[in-house]
C-alpha cells in the first residue's frame, strides 16, 4: 500500500513540476531524489531530527 501511495504522490508531484515548466531532466532528478529520500527514511512520520540525519548521511556519502 505504501508503494501505491508513493507512486500517486510522485505522479502528482511530477504534474506540479510540469505546470511549473520544469525541464524533463529537472523533473527526473527531483523525482529520483524524493524517491531516494523516502527509501532511506522509510516512514511518513518525519521529524527535523530525521531530516538532519538524512542530510548528514548525504554529506558523508558525497564528501570529497
Amino acid at each position: 500500500m505504501k508503494k501505491r501511495i508513493l507512486k500517486e504522490q510522485l505522479a502528482a508531484f511530477e504534474k506540479h513540476l510540469e505546470r511549473e515548466e520544469r525541464s524533463e531532466a529537472t523533473r527526473q532528478k527531483y523525482l529520483r531524489d524524493v524517491t531516494k529520500f523516502y527509501e532511506r527514511v522509510k516512514t511518513n512520520d518525519l521529524s527535523k531530527e530525521k531530516i538532519v540525519a538524512y542530510k548528514a548521511d548525504l554529506l558523508n556519502e558525497y564528501a570529497v
